[in-house]
């Protein structure tokens, strides 16, 4: 079991990069992490450009992602590639096609 926090915060830290910024300024969306081998969720509500990390739930994410930490981990790590991983079903993700693609950049 690997702690998702610090990969989180690795994301965070890509949105200090102004480009990327840039992109997601009008990005308002609620992504649910829920990690099934720690049974803990985890929310990273995007507005204005920037993350927050909230532990829990909220009531309707627009983007759900279902996986492991270790999954999570390889994929912010560059280690594993995320369409292996969602084709293998080691990641389910639920919500709009854009919204993934957006995401993708931050992974």
């Amino acid at each position: 079991m690997t702690d998702p926090v610090p990969y989180f915060e690795k994301i965070k830290q890509k949105l200090a990069d102004e480009n990327l910024k840039k992109e997601f300024l009008n990005f308002k969306r609620d992504v649910l992490f829920d990690f099934t081998d720690i049974g803990k969720q985890y929310t990273l509500r995007f507005a204005n450009g920037n993350v927050e990390i909230i532990a829990g739930k909220f009531v309707k994410p627009q983007v759900e992602i279902t996986t492991t930490t270790e999954v999570i981990a390889g994929i912010i790590d560059k280690k594993t590639n995320p369409v292996v991983a969602y084709v293998s079903r080691k990641i389910k993700v639920n919500g709009e096609m854009q919204d993934l693609l957006k995401l993708q950049k931050l992974m």
